[in-house]
């Protein structure tokens, strides 16, 4: 993959326009199989100094949550709310436990040109008690991360620290976002170089660290870093790591986080994980790979110890509707049909509650238009 870093903006307004991409050039994915696992391997990179070990065979599982036996459903959520978002793509979302309500910010909508290049300038709230939408604030600027971000309540959850962008060639910037009055300000600081996008990042919820991922000059040179909002500094976890890819996203797993797919020439199948003390990036390997994805959303449901990843790209400009579940101690990967369902989409909204629901919102499909449906996933 030699293709330059600085195209990928490029790459992902094509995307959001439907237009052909090199994605059209893979091959159809390899249909959806239970995949047996093989010990995690060391993946040694080129850098002579860089030493990345075997995954621990104790990997830390939390015990699933009492009560009744649990079925794995979809069920469609706030279909009776007298108000809701419109419809969107790369925005950011968030759950709240303080009142059990989940938050959408900004995004975008391509296919509907309203304010600066579609964007939508608005901040919902989503009562799950109630299944109520209702608007909370108006926002001063886009807020949209089609390459890479992430988002975090702050101590007192009156503000959101968020990686995100301004528009879809705009550089990635910390910003804080009033949650009540909309009012954006920038934070500034990043250690990443003027006119660079991050390319992967997440959010850290134990650690409190936001966790932005990409190249530096030269393409094939990885570098990691955090943002602490306890000290509000910037520190570089790693200085090496997987392939350099953009329309990914880290997910939470508690004391680490994992990094499935994304794209760089072509769209990836691989698993990383990323170890923050000491900082270390170590690859999943099964026997059999993973399917490939972008601009899929990924979390960690904590209590089964796996992924859970739904929607995106698997090769051409073929949006997936399948839910994959890929065991983290085993390696088992699980594709279960389930009906109802969302429809296939990507750039969606997808996390979790303290129910252990994983909550979606909007999306797009390839070429036609952006959704505005929310759904509940409910893990067994």
């Amino acid at each position: 993959m030699d293709r330059s870093l600085a195209l990928l903006g490029s790459i992902a307004l094509a995307f959001s326009c439907g237009a052909r991409t090199p994605l059209d050039d893979l091959a159809p994915p390899p249909p959806d199989v239970v995949l047996p696992s093989i010990d995690a391997a060391p993946i040694t990179d080129a850098a002579p100094t860089v030493d990345v070990p075997v995954i621990p065979r104790d990997v830390p599982v939390v015990p699933p949550d009492a009560g009744p036996p649990r079925v794995l459903a979809w069920t469609r959520l706030a279909t009776a709310s007298p108000m809701r978002p419109a419809p969107r793509m790369s925005h950011f979302m968030l759950y709240e436990s303080r009142d059990d309500s989940v938050l959408v910010i900004g995004g975008y909508d391509p296919y509907e040109r309203r304010g600066q290049d579609g964007a939508r300038l608005d901040v919902w709230r989503l009562a799950l008690a109630t299944e109520r939408w209702t608007r909370v604030a108006t926002l001063r600027r886009p807020l949209v991360h089609l390459l890479g971000g992430a988002a975090m309540f702050n101590a007192s959850h009156a503000q959101v620290v968020l990686i995100a962008a301004a528009d879809l060639m705009a550089s990635s910037e910390l910003l804080s976002l009033d949650v009540a009055s909309g009012r954006v300000t920038r934070l500034g600081g990043e250690p990443w170089p003027a006119g660079w996008s991050v390319m992967s990042a997440g959010a850290l919820a134990d650690r409190q660290w936001l966790v932005a991922s990409g190249a530096v000059f030269v393409e094939t040179v990885r570098t990691t870093w955090a943002y602490d909002l306890s000290t509000s500094r910037w520190s570089t976890l790693a200085t090496t790591g997987p392939m350099p890819r953009s329309h990914a996203m880290l997910a939470d797993g508690g004391d680490r986080m994992y990094e499935y797919g994304g794209y760089y020439g072509d769209a990836f199948r691989d698993l990383w994980q990323l170890d923050p003390s000491p900082a270390r990036w170590t690859e999943r390997t099964f026997s059999s790979p993973l399917p490939p994805r972008l601009d899929h959303r990924v979390l960690v449901d904590r209590a089964r110890n796996r992924l859970v990843a739904f929607g995106g790209y698997a090769a051409a400009t073929v949006v997936h509707e399948n839910l994959l579940l890929v065991d983290l101690a085993t390696g088992l990967t699980r594709a279960p049909m389930l009906t109802p369902a969302p429809q296939g989409r990507r750039d969606h909204g997808f996390v979790l509650d303290a129910r252990r629901r994983a909550i979606l919102f909007g999306g797009a499909l390839d070429s036609d238009h952006c959704f505005d449906d929310t759904w509940a996933l409910t893990l067994e």
